[in-house]
């Protein structure tokens, strides 16, 4: 008898529980109160709104496939120094600002991630934007070149 009357009581928690959740949520979205910073001015968001999903699926499709090639190392002392302390390659006795990899016949030849023969004279290979940025250009999370 007691095992019944203790059945019968988890039976009716569970009952309350289901009512309770099931009445919270047919409600409808409950209006959310705006985020507020420490003094309590609203945060509004900076975001023009979502983004469109066909400018993203152009810039995709838009995206350049690079080889992926062997890198060679730098052999000499031509490789050009920046001004931020990095150093380039020396590839076939020729300064590269860039890196080397092994081309066609395997022979080694001065890159920037696909941009044949390195960067510019005014420019280093960065590796973290995976291209050529100006020499100026401080590298990541670095105070500006002066």
């Amino acid at each position: 008898m007691e095992n019944l009357r203790w059945r019968v009581g988890i039976s009716i928690a569970a009952f309350a529980v289901t009512c309770t959740v099931g009445c919270t949520s047919s409600r409808g979205p409950s209006r959310q109160e705006p985020d507020r910073d420490s003094s309590g001015r609203v945060v509004e968001d900076i975001s023009p709104g979502p983004t469109d999903p066909n400018v993203v699926r152009d810039s995709v499709r838009g995206a350049t496939a690079v080889e992926q090639r062997l890198r060679v190392e730098s052999i000499g002392d031509c490789a050009p120094r920046y001004r931020t302390g990095q150093i380039g390659a020396c590839i076939n006795n020729q300064p590269c600002r860039g890196f080397g990899v092994l081309g066609e016949n395997d022979r080694p030849v001065c890159t920037c991630y696909g941009q044949i023969g390195g960067c510019g004279e005014t420019e280093r290979c960065d590796d973290r934007k995976l291209a050529c940025v100006p020499e100026t250009e401080p590298p990541f999370n670095r105070a500006p070149i002066k």
